[in-house]
């Protein structure tokens, strides 16, 4: 997803601390969408409880849950038309 979302991967030489910068701003996206998850949806909590019953820490089980939401995002995702720009509209 990061490679998608800045065009390089994230140990590019060049740039790398802007990138890096970006990849904990989505990773602190990433993460408040896990606890509002965990908070609110019954089928997370229960995604959680299933992975510290499994002998996981809560802290592994949110990553767990933070790379569960990436992917269901990124399907759809990929899935999707790109978007018609403004000189593909003008043209038509």
């Amino acid at each position: 997803m990061a490679l998608h979302a800045f065009g390089a991967h994230a140990d590019s030489s060049e740039g790398s601390a802007t990138r890096s910068h970006c990849l904990r701003r989505l990773n602190a996206v990433m993460y408040r969408i896990a606890l509002t998850q965990a908070h609110h949806s019954p089928d997370a909590r229960a995604y959680l409880d299933r992975r510290v019953s499994e002998g996981k820490t809560r802290r592994e089980a949110m990553r767990a849950l933070k790379r569960y939401t990436v992917r269901a995002v990124w399907r759809p995702w990929q899935q999707c038309e790109p978007m018609q720009t403004a000189s593909h509209i003008a043209a038509a």
